[in-house]
């Protein structure tokens, strides 16, 4: 029984057949014709120089009453075949495996021209898929002959297949099916390893020999067909992630395809656990990104001083209350030191060590400080502090507040402004009031970014 075949003319092997040896048989049997003028000589010398790839060569003559004479059957062909035709004619072969491959031979003598093949039939004890590139030529006792160079797909596959057995990577061989004109309709798969089959079925007779538009169809109308379909039809490699529903689950694969023969390999990695992380991880930063802008908001807006810190005790954001009560630009302050603000002159206890307890303990309740303003003046009022819970990249921050005094005279003159290291030549920079930032019923509260 034929299970499928394919033939692609002179013009088109290059296309379909990947392998070297092939290819260079192909160049061999050009070279020759050129030098003869005609169909190549099968001469004594050339088949010495073939010698290298005897074992999977096969020579058949045409005899006289038109039937095909097996003259020679390489010894890796009868490994692979599991018989010898040696002296035997293609008509005692089973009835559609002759046919075919009298078709083919046929093809091979009117035309004059090498023909590739590939084909899979059950006349083999492997039932492999075999690629066969046949060459005409006229043999040194005048006949026509054909040479065939016959592989075995599997073959290549033995030692890939044996390393990946042993990982957790799936491996399919595809083998292309094609239509009357030659068009790629579905593919075969020639064989998977064990991990492709627990993913397509869990038992290896569901999945070797299966045929994707049959007996996957989820995955035939994927991506997953589309990679293979495009590498082998153009011969280059394709890297993608495709998603589809297998067994009632769904899946994503990480695929990468090669071109093989008339086929392709195709390699595999089962990320779902990996895609349905990278989905949750998702979701949770945009929830994190629709908080950290309502917060940002609020922050911005709020009429209570804030200001954030680092680890290093260094401002990295301030609101606008925090600057206009100062007195800064948003420049003047970004990259300064807290403690830089601090009027340690008149200042019950060390600016210092306020910002220190901050960073081990990570909060601070209502401590009595004073800050200069860019004007000289002094603000008196409340210094609170508490981490920030979900800083972003894992960074240590801190939030600032500063709840001012009510105006009871607290603000004094103060004649030592803060150095040129920290502000701008800037005199127009306007400031609001106390009594304009804050309400008077205001009661500050702190904030803690959660």
């Amino acid at each position: 029984m034929i299970y499928f075949h394919f033939e692609a003319d002179h013009e088109d092997i290059r296309k379909h057949a990947d392998d070297h040896v092939f290819i260079r048989l192909l160049a061999f049997w050009e070279l020759w014709r050129v030098r003869d003028g005609e169909l190549p000589q099968l001469t004594s010398e050339r088949r010495a120089s073939l010698r290298w790839c005897r074992s999977n060569l096969s020579e058949i003559s045409l005899e006289a009453d038109n039937e095909w004479l097996y003259e020679a059957f390489g010894a890796q062909i009868v490994q692979g075949a599991g018989f010898d035709l040696s002296g035997m004619r293609v008509s005692d072969l089973p009835d559609d495996v002759a046919a075919l491959t009298h078709a083919h031979l046929h093809r091979s003598f009117t035309s004059q021209k090498p023909l590739y093949v590939t084909l899979r039939t059950s006349a083999t004890r492997t039932k492999t898929t075999w690629e066969q590139i046949l060459l005409p030529f006229t043999s040194d006792a005048g006949k026509f002959c054909v040479l065939s160079y016959s592989l075995p797909v599997s073959q290549r596959y033995q030692l890939i297949n044996g390393i990946l057995d042993s990982t957790t990577d799936g491996i399919l061989t595809l083998s292309a099916v094609r239509n009357e004109q030659g068009q790629l309709a579905d593919f075969i798969i020639e064989d998977a390893n064990e991990a492709a089959i627990l993913l397509f079925g869990g038992v290896t007779s569901d999945v070797v020999n299966a045929q994707l538009a049959k007996d996957f169809r989820e995955i035939y109308n994927s991506n997953f067909f589309r990679i293979a379909q495009h590498t082998t039809e153009t011969g280059q490699p394709v890297r993608a992630e495709v998603s589809f529903t297998i067994n009632g689950h769904h899946r994503w694969l990480r695929v990468a395809a090669a071109k093989s023969g008339d086929g392709a390999v195709v390699t595999f990695t089962d990320v779902t656990d990996e895609r349905k992380r990278q989905a949750i991880i998702k979701g949770r930063l945009a929830d994190l990104s629709k908080r950290n802008a309502l917060a940002t908001a609020i922050y911005e807006v709020a009429p209570t001083m804030l200001c954030t810190m680092n680890d290093e005790g260094v401002i990295i954001e301030a609101n606008r209350a925090w600057l206009q009560s100062l007195g800064l630009s948003k420049s003047q302050t970004i990259g300064l030191p807290l403690v830089s603000l601090f009027n340690q002159k008149n200042y019950l206890g060390s600016g210092a060590s306020v910002v220190q307890d901050i960073i081990a303990e990570g909060s601070l309740s209502a401590h009595p400080v004073e800050l200069i303003r860019r004007d000289g003046t002094v603000l008196q009022g409340a210094l609170s502090a508490n981490t920030v819970s979900e800083a972003l990249d894992g960074m240590w921050q801190a939030v600032v507040s500063l709840e001012l005094n009510r105006n009871d005279g607290t603000e004094t003159a103060f004649s030592t402004s803060l150095s040129d290291e920290h502000i701008d030549a800037d005199p127009s920079q306007s400031l609001m009031s106390t009594e304009e930032i804050f309400l008077p019923d205001y009661k500050a509260r702190r904030l803690k970014v959660k």
